[in-house]
């Protein structure tokens, strides 16, 4: 009987999120779903088209199946709004998942509220574009294709595509409807807006100093990232988790549905950590549910954000145990290696190609 083969491919994105999971179905066609396109700038935009076409070999191995905008934050759908912008790759795309602003007010019942003007693809430097701009952007982009049926994907959403098993996690309609009240109280400066915030690498912290921190968790307010596409995909016998930059408490109300009878765990493959492996987006009670060596953290430890926080692995290595655990970061610098750099027992994994970043490899 022939093998039939899927992968998973975490690619560099920044320091943000873009992952392609190959499969193949009974008849041994490959089928590609595509997760965000992080936040690449034009010439890093076309090392990624370069590595997403190589990846499908220019469609002999499938198609985009399925384009999957978890967010509107820009280190998640930059990349998507050039991709949209460039025939060649958009060609190969057959259908978008995508919650607009506009999408998820007309399911909410609210009229849309335009509160500014939306310049669109204007860039600026040392800046970061609005989430709501891009949500626009790509919302007026889209708005026309016959690949994006303007359907809210909400954690009610079980779908199959082609013979795999997308089981959504999040957003809830809760979640949904307060970033809709969220959305008009952004105003825009000149097309964009400057990062304020502040951040302090943990990495300099022991393991030890870091667990004194574990009793106390504060979850992210983010209503950007609660409104986030999460899911739990299931093909054949394996099981892998995308938390994109979702909040734990919907996914561990949504994860408790899905436990085996009579089972208090869920066994899993692959676990994307959530928010870059942001400290307030994994929780004990998240970790409590899940059962899984691999976990991959996707972020560049960069000055502005400060992800992954060293606290966050730290509270997966006290669940997982340091002999158990397996965190493969999908970019590799000097802060990122500095995380474990004096615990050498943490298996850390880096890519072996700085353009490929990890890939996960299954046959069966």
């Amino acid at each position: 009987m022939t093998k039939k083969e899927c992968s998973l491919h975490f690619l560099p994105a920044g320091q943000g999120d873009c992952f392609v999971i190959q499969f193949q179905d009974n008849s041994l066609n490959y089928h590609n779903i595509l997760i965000d396109g992080g936040n690449r700038k034009a010439l890093e935009f076309k090392k990624q088209k370069k590595q997403l076409l190589k990846i499908i070999e220019h469609g002999k191995k499938g198609r985009f199946d399925l384009v999957v905008v978890t967010h509107s934050d820009d280190d998640h759908i930059k990349g998507i709004l050039n991709l949209v912008a460039d025939d060649e790759i958009e060609s190969y795309v057959d259908e978008y998942w995508f919650n607009s602003e506009k999408t998820i007010a007309k399911l909410i019942g609210k009229p849309f509220k335009k509160t500014q003007k939306y310049p669109v693809n204007k860039h600026l430097k040392g800046a970061v574009k609005s989430s709501r701009q891009q949500d626009y952007d790509l919302y007026s982009i889209l708005e026309n294709n016959k690949k994006w049926n303007q359907k809210v994907i909400t954690d009610a959403v079980v779908a199959d595509v082609n013979g795999l098993k997308i089981n959504v996690l999040s957003p809830s309609i809760d979640k949904l409807q307060s970033l809709n009240n969220y959305w008009p109280t952004q105003s825009l400066k000149k097309g964009a807006i400057e990062s304020s915030g502040k951040c302090e690498f943990d990495y300099d912290l022991s393991i030890e100093e870091l667990k004194m921190k574990l009793p106390y968790f504060e979850q992210d307010e983010s209503k950007v990232n609660g409104g986030s596409i999460a899911f739990l995909i299931e093909y054949h016998d394996f099981k892998w988790l995308f938390l994109s930059d979702s909040h734990p408490d919907i996914i561990v109300e949504n994860l408790r549905k899905l436990l085996p009878v009579g089972g208090s765990q869920l066994k899993l493959d692959v676990i994307k950590l959530s928010h870059h492996g942001s400290k307030k987006n994994t929780s004990d009670d998240l970790l409590g549910l899940i059962e899984s060596q691999n976990f991959v953290v996707s972020a560049n430890a960069n000055k502005i954000h400060c992800h992954p926080h060293k606290e966050a692995l730290v509270r997966v290595l006290d669940h997982v145990g340091i002999e158990k655990t397996n965190f493969f970061f999908v970019n590799k610098n000097k802060d990122i290696e500095r995380i474990f750099a004096k615990s050498p027992s943490i298996k850390t994994h880096y890519p072996n190609s700085k353009e490929e970043g990890v890939i996960f490899i299954y046959e069966y």
